[in-house]
């Protein structure tokens, strides 16, 4: 909470140079270009969203109880420093939200990253909660907004936004567009523009220049709105636009579009704000639970991808992709890596690849390799060294001369080498379907990688 300044009475004709009238500040082009220096907010995030979709190409952060960072249209350009707002009521006080409340975050939704921020005043008279998402079919961020007044008073809240657009905020030219309350405060540098409409619509919107004639300056005067200016051409600018309060519980919505110029970016922003959050916030959390679902433990096998990091003693990584087709009979060269998992002593990792009709069949076709020492089992042996160490391979598999044309998908497989295996073992029914008996060793966990092979063709002399 700030007080209210009082000035001394010698000074007073000076001051009134310096600081716009309420006359002089209605309408035209906010005083004090550039504004001062920009710098941005801190690196410790609270939060990181965005839609699963490729259709939505921005990212958000939060810090300090606000909206952060946004990136757009890659993850490398920013083009927002803040969001937050601030509350009044009019005569005894001015709270800014990064630095007046008390700060919570958490997850509202544990399989998707949905935030909720829940800001409380430090005096006690007020409580903001705000929920975050993206829109899944455009480049929006949205903010359901709910204020409570916890103690009586009449509050005013006002919504600060702060563009740096083309990750910097000395060249930001802002503006608003619209009548009445429904006004857009748009911004806008190079082919990198945004807008910020309200589903309340805003009672009274202003543009200016950071610490001269932005509308927290405004505030910070006299707990009172009292300039109104058009635009703020090419510099650090500050947008305000006061969201009416309905009683002691008010719920809005914010969106904040981006689009290469401001006329496309308040269609973005009024065109995702059309649709209910709660709509939104569905689909945006739909689309990470149909992710989250579509994944598969390490290996494809059933057990959790708990339990195969504690079986496992390799890591099969950085297979690098094999040939779109091949012919039966055919060789191939395969790469990659493996890892040894946190082991304190060197063992030796089975390399092992086969082609499978599809990720479901239990057999399939073994792919002798040649490169390093084999096994019986057709398989290679790797030595690797202590825990966090890997090691390349390079190996030429063979196609087998019998097997039948048609759609593969290759399988490569990691286990720990191990000693002879019970006969029992010994005679279990090959993976092929040719039938020709295979043992398989005792091992760790398996981890596997598979890579899509579109066809094998047959071959008129197997090699």
């Amino acid at each position: 909470m700030r007080r209210r300044k009082t000035w001394i009475a010698p000074l007073a004709a000076t001051l009134t140079l310096m600081v716009p009238t309420v006359a002089s500040a209605q309408g035209g082009v906010a005083p004090g270009a550039p504004g001062a220096s920009a710098n941005w907010t801190t690196g410790n995030k609270q939060g990181l969203g965005t839609s699963v979709s490729t259709r939505s190409k921005v990212w958000y952060t939060l810090s300090d109880g606000a909206l952060s960072e946004v990136y757009f249209p890659r993850g490398d350009s920013a083009n927002v420093r803040s969001l937050e707002f601030a509350v009044t009521d009019g005569s005894s006080f001015v709270d800014r939200e990064s630095e007046d409340t008390d700060h919570a975050v958490r997850l509202a939704d544990a399989r998707s990253l949905t935030y909720e921020q829940i800001n409380t005043a430090k005096s006690g008279r007020y409580r903001l909660t705000k929920t975050y998402v993206t829109d899944p079919e455009r480049e929006a961020v949205l903010m359901r907004v709910r204020f409570e007044a916890l103690a009586p008073g009449d509050y005013r809240l006002f919504a600060l936004y702060d563009p740096a657009l083309g990750n910097s905020s000395r060249h930001d030219n802002a503006s608003r567009h619209g009548t009445g309350r429904d006004v857009a405060l748009l911004a806008g540098e190079g082919d990198v523009a945004s807008a910020l409409v309200a589903s309340t619509g805003f009672g009274r919107t202003s543009s200016g220049f950071v610490g001269v004639s932005d509308g927290w300056t405004d505030l910070e005067d006299d707990e009172q709105m009292d300039w109104s200016y058009d635009s703020a051409p090419d510099g650090n600018v500050l947008q305000t636009g006061e969201v009416p309060l309905e009683g002691a519980v008010t719920t809005f919505t914010l969106a904040l579009g981006f689009a290469d110029s401001p006329t496309a970016a308040e269609t973005t922003a009024r065109t995702s704000l059309a649709r209910s959050f709660q709509d939104q916030a569905d689909a945006y959390q739909r689309g990470w639970h149909e992710y989250l679902d579509s994944l598969r433990p390490a290996g494809g096998a059933t057990a959790s991808a708990a339990r195969l990091t504690r079986l496992a003693k390799f890591r099969l990584t950085r297979l690098r992709a094999v040939p779109r087709s091949v012919r039966a009979g055919a060789r191939f060269r395969v790469r990659g890596r493996v890892e040894n998992l946190a082991g304190r002593r060197a063992e030796t990792g089975r390399l092992t690849f086969s082609l499978r009709k599809s990720r479901r069949a239990r057999r399939g076709w073994y792919l002798p390799a040649a490169g390093m020492t084999g096994d019986r089992n057709k398989g290679q042996n790797v030595r690797l060294t202590k825990g966090g160490r890997s090691r390349r391979f390079s190996l030429r598999l063979r196609v087998p001369g019998t097997i039948p044309a048609g759609r593969y998908v290759f399988r490569a497989c990691v286990r720990r080498a191990a000693g002879p295996a019970p006969a029992a073992a010994a005679r279990a029914a090959s993976e092929s379907p040719g039938g020709a008996g295979r043992r398989r060793p005792r091992s760790g966990g398996r981890l596997t990688c598979w890579r899509p092979l579109r066809g094998v063709s047959s071959a008129a002399t197997p090699a």
